[in-house]
C-alpha cells in the first residue's frame, strides 16, 4: 500500500514502505475515487527507487483501463 504523488499515462511515482528494488515488476491497483473499483495496471517496472520513494513505468493495462486513466488525467487538467 502507498501513495502516489505523480501520476500520468504511462506511468508513477510512489511512496511505499514496501521493500522494492530498481526493476521489480509490479501489478497496481489504483484507487482513483472511492465510488469506483480501482484502476488496475498489470504490469509497471521500477524504473527508480530509494528508500520509501520509487517510479514506475506502466507496461501492460487493458484497454478500458488505459481509457479510465485518459479520462481521469483529463478531468484532472479541466480542475487546474
Amino acid at each position: 500500500m502507498g501513495m502516489v504523488l505523480n501520476l500520468s499515462k504511462g506511468g508513477c511515482q510512489m511512496e511505499c514502505l514496501a521493500d522494492i528494488t530498481n526493476h521489480d515488476v509490479l501489478t497496481l491497483h489504483l484507487t482513483l475515487s472511492l465510488d469506483e473499483a480501482p484502476l488496475t495496471i498489470d504490469a509497471a517496472r521500477v524504473r527508480r527507487c530509494n528508500e520509501q520513494l520509487f517510479s514506475v513505468a506502466f507496461l501492460v493495462m487493458d484497454m478500458k483501463e488505459q481509457a479510465r486513466l485518459k479520462l481521469y488525467l483529463s478531468s484532472l487538467e479541466k480542475k487546474v
